[in-house]
């Protein structure tokens, strides 16, 4: 994979509405079914956020997925996502910065 060896950085810019649960919005890079999960953001809400989880790709990966968690608890959450961007490295960027 292309990605081995490298770390990776999953940042997500979203907006969470007053009254959804504590663990709306939350995001995760998933390694060969191992989650890293960013935490929640629970005083987060009626304006739009980053959040973002990094971690490094494991040389011997052979499954990588992000997801985007509506709510981890058991119930409905709403969330409005605005942008989601993956890239290379520790640190998250847009990309429009990649554009200059």
């Amino acid at each position: 994979m292309l990605l081995a060896g490298k770390w990776l950085t999953f940042a997500v810019r979203m907006r969470i509405p007053t009254g959804q649960g504590g663990n709306a919005g939350q995001v995760s890079i998933d390694i060969d079914y191992n989650s890293i999960i960013s935490r929640p953001c629970a005083d987060a809400r009626d304006g739009f956020f980053w959040t973002a989880v990094t971690t490094r790709v494991p040389k011997n990966v052979s499954n990588l997925n992000v997801t985007i968690w509506g709510n981890t608890d058991a119930v409905a959450s709403d969330i409005t996502i605005d942008r989601a961007v993956l890239v290379t490295g520790q640190i998250p960027r847009d990309l429009n910065t990649l554009l200059v």
